[in-house]
């Protein structure tokens, strides 16, 4: 361990290499340090005839405020690069640094070591690159804006409550939108374009970016655009969202009638009901099945049945049928009905006392509505999808980036989908939305609607 030598106080100066810029209420900590001191000694480094603090600022302001002559310190003999190095490793590791000071730091660190890459300052720290990448470019637009006052700060996750901080994210994608822009110009338009879509749901000002840099118009146009189309698109969204979606089809095996008792069934019933509502409306045979299509104002025209052949174990014929999911029960209720003395034809079974005696009725069986089940993405959550969507791995960000293209919401049907041409079977797909669902609910990213 190094040797912790008590320093004066008026031999001691904050390092410029010194990363911390804020440092916050330091009120507890002066109460502390009247009532016990200095804990953990001061990082300093030589320089001339006095010392540098390179790790330890908010002490060794404290312990000024609180009128210490001497203060604990460990001295290291640091090169300006290994200052900011550590420096900022140091701050990293005990408590996070704000993406400005990390841009700063790093900017201090280009000082030194002109020839040095984002990346290499990024490994020395332990930082991600791409992270890093980011926050530089975020940097170069926000700095003159916090300068003139447009913007307090960026982060890559502001608490809702922060007022006129923007998201490293945001900041990124204005970069890019105005970087083939001449100088004075791109100052320009980077801050007009801030002021208009920082209030803005992340995925409204992520439209008006790329419109301004496909159109390269003034951005109170490029607004107007774009929320004409976003209202439109709205409109279209909602009137495709009230046309029935087609569930999928099931195949359900019948290994106690043959094709011959399903054929016969359905010809009596057209012989029976012919001009009477048109319940069956034609029967096709192709491609090794028969179709049964139905129509009628009772009976939907989508519901048709396609009846296979096929063997049972011991030799005897089965009938394979493929319908959609949905009609499973009126499957269920033709199976018995075949069988039935009398059928009934889609029709069920009531009793109804009428002057003293029972009367039996038969009423047209009820197609049971499909349950959906919508995920949606909480408008709080759609300021910073890019932000989240980093944050997950390869499954959740398939999920999160279909939730975020529909803003009425996505039914798990659709979900489980994108899942199996992403390659999945049924089951893994299935365990994977559930896994997805459970942690999203957690998180509070997706309001569930049944």
């Amino acid at each position: 361990m190094s040797e912790v030598i008590n320093i004066s106080i008026k031999r001691l100066q904050v390092s410029k290499f010194n990363v911390r810029m804020e440092i916050g209420d330091l009120t507890p900590l002066i109460e502390s340090i009247k009532q016990n001191g200095i804990l953990e000694p001061i990082i300093v480094r030589p320089v001339r005839d006095f010392y540098e603090v390179i790790a330890g600022r908010r002490r060794f302001e404290a312990a000024k405020t609180a009128g210490l002559l001497e203060v604990p310190c460990i001295v290291k003999d640091l090169s300006d690069e290994d200052a900011i190095i550590f420096s900022t490793t140091e701050n990293l590791q005990r408590e996070n640094l704000s993406e400005m000071e990390i841009a700063e730091a790093y900017y201090k660190f280009k000082e030194v070591n002109p020839e040095a890459k984002p990346e290499d300052f990024a490994d020395k720290i332990g930082i991600s690159r791409t992270w890093l990448l980011d926050i530089i470019t975020a940097y170069s637009i926000a700095k003159p804006l916090i300068q003139k006052g447009v913007i307090k700060d960026f982060k890559s996750n502001p608490n809702p409550e922060d007022k006129d901080v923007i998201t490293v994210s945001h900041l990124k994608e204005i970069a890019y939108a105005v970087k083939d822009l001449p100088l004075e110009k791109k100052e320009k338009e980077a801050e007009s374009l801030v002021k208009m879509t920082m209030n803005m749901p992340i995925d409204v000002a992520r439209d008006v970016i790329s419109k301004f840099k496909e159109t390269g118009e003034a951005v109170d146009k490029v607004v107007t655009k774009v929320s004409t189309e976003r209202r439109e698109r709205e409109e279209e969204a909602g009137r495709e969202e009230t046309k029935p979606k087609k569930p999928g089809m099931m195949k359900i095996v019948d290994p106690e009638h043959s094709i011959v008792d399903y054929l016969d069934y359905f010809i009596t019933m057209l012989k029976r009901f012919r001009g009477d509502g048109k319940k069956i409306d034609r029967i096709i045979a192709k491609n090794n099945s028969i179709v049964v299509k139905f129509s009628g104002y009772r009976i939907p025209s989508y519901f048709s049945i396609s009846l296979r052949h096929g063997e049972r174990t011991d030799g005897k014929d089965m009938v394979l049928i493929y319908v959609r999911e949905d009609l499973r029960d009126l499957i269920e209720f033709i199976k018995g009905d075949i069988d039935s003395p009398e059928p009934k034809y889609f029709a069920k079974k009531e009793e109804k006392e009428s002057g003293g005696e029972k009367e039996i009725l038969y009423t047209p069986i009820a197609l049971k509505p499909r349950k959906r089940i919508i995920w949606r993405l909480r408008d709080e959550v759609r300021q910073r999808v890019q932000d989240i969507y980093y944050r997950l791995d390869k499954d959740g960000r398939r999920i999160f980036s279909l939730l975020a293209q529909f803003p009425y919401g996505v039914c798990e049907e659709e979900i489980l989908l994108e899942l199996r041409n992403a390659g999945y079977n049924k089951e893994d797909a299935y365990n994977i939305m559930l896994e997805k669902k459970e942690e999203f609910l957690d998180e509070e990213w997706i309001e569930v609607e049944e």
